[in-house]
């Protein structure tokens, strides 16, 4: 089984990195690591969070994903 976290986020940049480790760190006691997706929604969030996020992307490989649906 594969677990996906979508993780919704408005304006909330400061807070990213630190959510963000605690998630990894969760489930990686839980789960192997090719199991399971973290994807971060940006909801309407005028801050720009994939540049707060972008670190964790390369850490993380295809684990993770920023969706942005204005840029769609």
């Amino acid at each position: 089984m594969k677990y996906s976290l979508v993780i919704p986020c408005y304006n909330k940049n400061g807070n990213l990195s630190i959510l963000h480790n605690e998630i990894k760190k969760v489930m990686s006691s839980i789960t192997d690591q090719n199991k399971y997706e973290i994807i971060y929604v940006n909801d309407g969030s005028i801050s720009f969070m994939s540049i707060n996020l972008k670190p964790h992307s390369l850490e993380c490989g295809s684990n993770f994903r920023v969706l942005d649906p204005r840029k769609s």
